[in-house]
């Protein structure tokens, strides 16, 4: 009986330190595309775990979490025009919030295209938010740090 007592215990204690870790369901990988000597594109590139998904930088955030991308600012890189998605997007209306929510699953590239003002190496760093959700549950939002040389 005391074994038995013990062998629960122990089970118990192992369940509920397993159920305190959150689970990583998204690996990102950075990489710098040159197009000529000024112009290069940012690949910021999200491989999701199913059964998880992420949300479209164009989903609204009253209806979920958006992913955001934010770039620190570097007088020697001008941003053209917007971070593209690159995926299979997914839409599902949500009658319960009255929106259309946009995501991802399986893997998706975020593409910045950008000029640099010198010729030689020049960092950029930035920070991209998001949540990886499954079904209607999301895990609490994640910020992930990020840098890319330009050469």
């Amino acid at each position: 009986m005391k074994k038995l007592i013990i062998t629960c215990c122990l089970g118990l204690l192992m369940s509920s330190l397993a159920s305190g870790q959150i689970a990583d369901p998204v690996k990102w990988d950075f990489s710098v595309k040159k197009i000529n000597n000024t112009t290069y594109e940012v690949l910021l590139n999200a491989t999701i775990d199913a059964p998880y998904h992420i949300y479209s930088q164009t989903t609204s955030k009253q209806a979920s979490s958006p992913t955001i991308v934010t770039w620190e600012e570097n007088r020697n890189v001008k941003l053209k025009g917007k971070l593209q998605e690159i995926g299979e997007l997914k839409t599902e209306y949500m009658e319960i919030i009255d929106a259309t929510l946009t995501y991802y699953e399986g893997k998706v590239s975020f593409v910045q295209v950008l000029k640099v003002k010198r010729k030689q190496s020049v960092p950029l760093k930035g920070k991209i938010t998001y949540t990886a959700c499954m079904g209607e549950q999301c895990l609490p939002e994640k910020k992930i740090y990020f840098s890319v040389v330009l050469e």
